[in-house]
């Protein structure tokens, strides 16, 4: 008969054993964030922000009020304002040139803010309702999706006249540039394709087919991926930016939106609105590392690469949200 001390030793052996054996959860290369570290109170509804990682400062477009806000991220406070003549509904910032890009809607106008005096150039009225803006700083080019004429506005950033209209697919939406190929990306959410943009002819060259409702896009210009999220489909498409062929088709969570990558580390943010979460991605192996909670319908995600702070905002708050990414 087996003593109680002798039982409890063996007890304790195959606890051990058991336990080395067990399959073992792959942790992500940081520690999971809190779901907020910090906010950033604002004076309305944000309808957009870009960051300057420079200067480690936020512009803020605001949806009632005609103004932009400078935002210092060390104090997390309101450095100063920019009035417009109407609120701006999107906004993109040229770091090289200090410059400053912005719509609004009624009416559809182009603005050009010089950062250095806050100076305020006479507004190009735009021949379509805008949806959505990107600039390359290289080619001093700035486009414009107008989602219900399926086109794409190029305006040149010497002149700041429009230099020519693309026709791309069924209401593009999200758009986004690879500076070192001068190739542009549309996402052309109802006929759930990507148009590919030579920009040095101003010619869609490929039209890739992805998953349903393409909505967001955002590119690696070193190793030529691109990045889609697919609304409908709840689904990230990986494409190859050499070959025009999806590597890839990532199940994230509910209603995928806005995206940000962070070029030093790869991690790739996307927030799924619906499912009130921020899915974390390694874009190298296309593996998602975790899921965290967000809030109220997240919506826009910017990355600060210096500090790996990620900002977003949640449908309808008058805040900016925080987390820390902290890496191990």
């Amino acid at each position: 008969m087996i003593s109680k001390t002798l039982f409890f030793v063996l007890l304790k052996i195959v606890l051990v054993v058991c336990q080395a054996c067990a399959p073992k959860k792959a942790s992500p290369p940081f520690v999971i964030p809190n779901i907020v570290d910090a906010t950033i109170s604002l004076k309305d509804v944000p309808s957009d922000f870009v960051l300057n990682p420079k200067t480690n400062t936020l512009y803020v477009a605001y949806s009632q009020i005609p103004e932009i806000a400078l935002v210092d991220l060390t104090s997390r406070n309101i450095l100063h304002t920019i009035s417009l003549r109407q609120p701006a509904s999107a906004l993109a910032l040229n770091p090289e040139d200090n410059l400053l890009y912005l719509f609004s809607l009624k009416p559809p106008l182009f603005q050009v803010v010089h950062l250095e005096n806050d100076k305020i150039l006479p507004a190009l009225s735009l021949p379509y309702k805008p949806t959505s803006m990107v600039v390359n700083p290289t080619t001093h080019k700035i486009y414009i999706t107008h989602q219900n004429d399926e086109k794409v506005s190029v305006i040149d950033g010497l002149t700041y006249q429009v230099t020519a209209e693309i026709k791309v697919g069924s209401k593009p939406t999200g758009i986004a540039v690879n500076t070192q190929t001068n190739q542009i990306y549309v996402a052309n959410t109802e006929d759930d394709t990507l148009s590919v943009i030579d920009g040095e002819s101003n010619k869609v060259i490929a039209t890739i087919p992805v998953e349903s409702r393409p909505s967001h896009v955002v590119v690696n210009p070193l190793t030529k991926k691109i990045y889609v999220t697919n609304s409908r489909s709840n689904t990230l498409s990986v494409i190859n930016g050499e070959t025009y062929k999806v590597d890839g088709i990532l199940a994230v969570e509910e209603s995928p939106y806005g995206m940000a990558l962070n070029l030093k580390n790869n991690l790739l943010y996307v927030a799924n609105w619906k499912s009130q979460t921020i899915s974390v991605i390694n874009s190298l192996l296309n593996r998602i590392l975790t899921t965290f909670p967000a809030g109220r319908d997240p919506l826009k995600l910017v990355i600060n690469p210096e500090t790996n702070d990620l900002y977003f905002t949640n449908k309808g708050q008058s805040l900016i949200l925080m987390v820390h990414i902290q890496l191990k």
